[in-house]
């Protein structure tokens, strides 16, 4: 009994081995956002729909899993308070993904932010820096990015 135990599990060492090296997997693209829904604003928080255009050229389904990521527009920070957990990219995808994000912050009501909103809506560009970890799935293995991006959004 003991033999047959070490036998299935050196062979499913094995096969997960295969499986891991070969699964070879791309870099998800990122299109331009051109523009940014605002659903609701409340004194703490705004309520968005990002329609983010995705490239996903893999052959598997990449699941979105968790993120913890703060986002600075126009230097003023934001944190993304974590809505909708498994957002999935399906495979082969060249599309856009109807992303619904919360951005929380501390005195959101206050004279910078309304100046803040009054250049990006006299100007219509803002300066997006988006820094923290994002928690993907592909396949059955998990995976952790570091995201460090600063993007100019006319809209």
């Amino acid at each position: 009994m003991k033999n047959y135990l070490k036998t299935a599990l050196m062979s499913l060492i094995i096969i997960l081995g295969f499986l891991q090296t070969g699964c070879q997997y791309e870099n998800i693209k990122i299109g331009d956002i051109k523009e940014v829904k605002t659903n609701q604003i409340k004194s703490d928080k705004i309520d968005l729909t990002v329609p983010l255009p995705i490239i996903n050229p893999n052959p598997f389904r990449i699941v979105i899993t968790k993120y913890n990521l703060l986002i600075k527009v126009n230097k003023q920070s934001f944190k993304l308070v974590e809505q909708n957990k498994n957002i999935i990219i399906p495979k082969k995808f060249n599309g856009i993904i109807e992303m619904p994000l919360i951005l929380k912050s501390e005195g959101l009501l206050n004279l910078k932010t309304i100046k803040n909103l009054y250049e990006i809506f006299s100007k219509k560009q803002a300066e997006i820096e988006i820094e923290g970890v994002l928690g993907i799935r592909i396949l059955l293995i998990p995976k952790k990015i570091d995201i460090k991006e600063k993007r100019i959004i006319y809209f």
